[in-house]
């Protein structure tokens, strides 16, 4: 999925441009049990912030509780 497929744009599209492949592989792991959908598919992860002390990354949970 590249950036302009994807529903949300992330702070990482503009400045680490180079990462985007890899984090989306990575995130396309990470599955949910219940769902069997990853957390891409669902639209979890709001936002990517990749700064010199580390990464954000912000996401919507999948329950209210």
């Amino acid at each position: 999925m590249n950036e302009s497929k994807r529903k949300v744009q992330w702070s990482v599209d503009a400045s680490h441009a180079e990462f985007i492949e890899q984090l989306e592989g990575n995130f396309r792991e990470v599955v949910d049990p219940e769902i069997g959908l990853n957390i891409l598919e669902l639209g979890l992860v709001r936002d990517v912030i990749i700064e010199q002390t580390g990464a954000h990354i912000i996401m919507m949970m999948t329950t209210p509780f």
